[in-house]
């Protein structure tokens, strides 16, 4: 039974994890009796199981009730911070273990929330859907899963700003002579007249592919600019520039609804795979190494699973249909 008095006891990080992922199933929209009656079970296994779940619920209770509002000086360092990787599990985690509530409670989950993070974004999508946009000038946009843009255009300039995720632009030319600009995080990316994609990860790396045309790209931190041409992809991090690297298929082919690999490693592929399906997939580090190429239709990541497995020397585990593993056979 859950005591009041255990709100100052620490939680193992282990047990928070498991919380986060019950979160997560119980809020897909997917979920069913099914899978309320395992996290039900999963609470009553034990005290501490209980304990996270009544700590995150109580956050995420603060950030509905606070979604209209404005974050105050404290909270929006929390957020400007957030791009760092893990910056904002570890800070959930950190509060959820040590019972910490309050703005910074709010505002670090307001940025995991994945409903509540893109509440105000002009456009934004779900985990596995995509959706197509066309600007006002006539250029096309297109959305990857999970992902959201602010759209700012005025009589100077047309802007992007790339909250999350992943786009694609097809720029059109402009009567007025606005110049084009798409920000992701630390980035700006200029285009010449050009069919481009770019990806914000959560590492707060930006990688921008050319499929036609080419961009400029500029880094806050970096003095030097770089220019990326149809047919190459350029990547920026927080210390510097990638090498210019040959154009992938995987950086666009999602637009037509495919995962186009070739040699990739199968921890990579399921990370990638992972993103347009709800839940937790995962491999294990015994097989993560193994190579994989192919055309992967992404509407059925769980028909896309099967053809893994019989492709390669893996086996699918279950534990639900929102947590699974591949594992060596």
């Amino acid at each position: 039974m859950f005591d009041p008095s255990d709100d100052r006891r620490e939680v193992p990080e282990a047990v928070l994890d498991q919380a986060i992922h019950w979160v997560t199933i119980l809020q897909s929209g997917t979920a069913g009796e099914p899978e309320r009656e395992a996290c039900r079970r999963w609470r009553a296994m034990s005290a501490d199981h209980e304990l996270a779940w009544r700590r995150l619920e109580g956050l995420r209770g603060d950030v509905q009730r606070s979604a209209a509002g404005t974050p105050a000086p404290m909270a929006r360092q929390v957020l400007a911070g957030g791009a760092r990787a893990n910056g904002r599990r570890k800070a959930v985690k950190w509060m959820l273990g040590s019972a910490g509530t309050g703005v910074l409670a709010w505002s670090a989950l307001w940025r995991m929330d994945a409903g509540v993070t893109t509440l105000m974004a002009d456009y934004r999508t779900g985990t596995g859907e995509r959706e197509h946009i066309t600007l006002p000038d006539g250029s096309r946009l297109v959305l990857n899963t999970d992902s959201a843009v602010d759209i700012d255009f005025d009589g100077s300039q047309r802007m992007l700003s790339l909250l999350r995720g992943e786009l694609l632009l097809e720029t059109a030319a402009d009567n007025l002579g606005r110049p084009m600009l798409v920000r992701a995080g630390q980035m700006d990316i200029q285009p010449l007249g050009t069919r481009f994609a770019v990806r914000r990860f959560n590492s707060g790396d930006v990688r921008v592919a050319v499929r036609e045309g080419a961009v400029a790209l500029r880094h806050a931190t970096l003095a030097q600019a770089q220019v990326v041409h149809a047919g190459e992809q350029g990547r920026g991090r927080p210390a510097g520039w990638d090498a210019i690297r040959p154009f992938e298929d995987i950086c666009d082919s999602w637009e037509a609804g495919m995962l186009v690999v070739e040699r990739m490693p199968l921890g990579e592929f399921v990370d990638e795979l992972g993103r347009y399906r709800p839940g937790r997939l995962r491999c294990d580090p015994a097989v993560a190494g193994l190579q994989i190429s192919g055309a992967f239709p992404l509407a059925d990541t769980d028909a896309v699973l099967a053809s893994v497995a019989a492709i390669l020397p893996v086996s699918v585990r279950s534990m639900t249909p929102y947590w699974v593993t591949l594992v060596p056979p």
